[in-house]
């Protein structure tokens, strides 16, 4: 196995940015509707910010605990870009629904697919990224 050219941190940091791009693309075509100069500004101040944020909280030691016991194949990042994309708004959307519930008021889920989309696809795409560029490892156990 030939030695990755990036190294973790600047592999995640390019991730996030793919996430983040994917993030607002998307965004776009489900219908968000800006001026095209303002996609820049939400990428780089809204959306690199938070894709950074899932990749340091979840992604980060999701690889650390998977990468001990497996080798980072492709498929195996984009699962776990999907997972560090969607777990922030699966929590937030489950603790909503518990609250509409115990308020006795109808849980609305039509658009939760939606929802759970755009973050899911970008992490998705930043965790191929991150794997692109880092390079398959496995940690050595001694």
């Amino acid at each position: 196995m030939r030695a990755p050219a990036w190294g973790g941190v600047s592999a995640g940091l390019a991730a996030s940015l793919a996430a983040a791009i994917t993030g607002a693309v998307l965004s776009a075509w489900l219908g968000l509707d800006l001026a095209p100069r303002a996609y820049l500004w939400v990428i780089l101040f809204f959306a690199f910010p938070i894709a950074l944020g899932h990749a340091a909280i979840i992604g980060a030691p999701l690889y650390a605990a998977a990468i001990a016991h497996w080798p980072l194949r492709w498929w195996s990042a984009v699962l776990g870009g999907l997972v560090t994309g969607m777990l922030p708004v699966a929590v937030v959307a489950l603790a909503n629904a518990v609250q509409m519930a115990a308020a006795h008021r109808a849980v609305d889920s039509s658009g939760l697919l939606e929802l759970l989309l755009v973050p899911g696809a970008a992490g998705a795409v930043g965790g191929l990224v991150f794997r692109a560029l880092h390079g398959e490892r496995l940690a050595v156990r001694t």
